[in-house]
């Protein structure tokens, strides 16, 4: 051209030629003698970008909705075996407790399917504990009742007042049997593992035992047995008073039930390497074959002439294990007869 491109200042500018925006660039000799312009129209670099721009998005555009298609399909596989997992559980019903089939369960939800057939596995050992114990209650209740019945009517059609005298002594008998059982299930049915621990205390066990005596006094003193707390130091457990006066008081009731007439009753709490309450009494003893089948509900020793729940020594042993204790049941060291000696000990720990 006849006529400059640009402007004389070295670089790249912008001008119009002819109408049409040109992009120019402008270049000097060393010696700013010679001006070299070279120009292109910016129409042409335009359509040049657009060209690189719609090469680089097509692929992407192609591409985006084939990855979110396969994000969700590999996303909904790997989530399958989940959904079949809260399928099967979400269909179960109260009393479907059988484990879940592990057959095919990915590694990854393998552990979860364990925890739940271990969460069934306890759950159902802890429904057929309580299915066995109310039908061993309901069997146990019935028994004392029918007996009650039964003497009610020999009262109600003798014409004997001797005879009635009898029957109705019989009623009050049964009546306390009965009694004495209901106490026994409501103190089992309150022994709860879950909300026990929430109020344990320090527990002075020589305070506990002497309170628990008293109370007993008057049952002892009808049988002329003799109870005796030995002193010793002060003992003290992490527990709930409530639960450990029922420990004491079960152990205490058992000992004066079977301890013969003009018998004794020791209580004795001490540390020995870990805290260690023992009740031991003067009066037949029970079997080594049979001691730990007396810790079963509602066992009771055939021929032991006293009518007992058989839910005394479960109820000391439930007690026991829920304050981390252990229960041991031993035949009686001295030279008084051959007893029995029950010892509730705490680890070194609970001291």
């Amino acid at each position: 051209p006849h006529t400059a491109l640009g402007g004389k200042k070295e670089g790249y500018s912008e001008s119009t030629i002819n109408g049409e925006a040109w992009r120019v660039l402008t270049k000097w000799d060393p010696r700013h003698e010679f001006m070299i312009q070279v120009a292109e129209p910016l129409a042409g670099r335009e359509r040049l970008a657009r060209h690189i721009t719609l090469k680089m998005l097509l692929p992407t555009l192609i591409a985006l909705p084939v990855l979110a298609l396969l994000i969700w399909f590999g996303v909904g596989a790997g989530l399958r075996p989940l959904q079949q997992l809260k399928q099967e559980v979400k269909q179960r019903t109260a009393n479907r407790l059988d484990p879940l089939a592990m057959v095919g369960v990915p590694e990854e939800v393998a552990p979860l399917a364990q925890a739940l057939n271990e969460l069934f596995a306890r759950l159902q050992q802890a429904f057929e504990g309580e299915r066995r114990f109310t039908a061993d209650a309901a069997h146990e209740l019935r028994t004392p009742l029918a007996a009650l019945k039964i003497q009610a009517q020999v009262a109600l059609r003798s014409t004997d007042k001797a005879e009635q005298n009898l029957a109705l002594e019989n009623v009050l008998h049964g009546v306390d049997r009965a009694t004495r059982l209901v106490e026994q299930l409501l103190a089992l049915a309150r022994v709860d593992p879950e909300t026990a621990a929430i109020n344990y205390r320090q527990v002075d066990l020589h305070g506990l035992a002497a309170t628990v005596m008293a109370d007993l006094e008057p049952l002892a003193h009808a049988k002329q047995i003799e109870m005796t707390l030995e002193e010793d130091a002060a003992c003290y457990v992490l527990g709930d008073n409530a639960q450990l006066g029922l420990l004491l008081r079960n152990l205490l009731d058992n000992a004066i039930r079977y301890t013969p007439a003009g018998g004794q009753v020791l209580v004795s709490a001490r540390d020995a390497n870990g805290i260690v309450l023992t009740v031991q009494d003067t009066g037949p003893g029970i079997p080594q074959a049979e001691r730990e089948q007396v810790l079963q509900r509602f066992y009771r020793i055939a021929g032991s002439g006293e009518d007992g729940s058989g839910l005394g020594l479960s109820i000391v042993r439930r007690i026991a294990e829920l304050h981390g204790a252990r229960l041991e049941l031993n035949g009686n060291d001295n030279d008084t007869g051959a007893g029995l000696r029950v010892s509730v000990l705490w680890p070194a720990r609970q001291s």
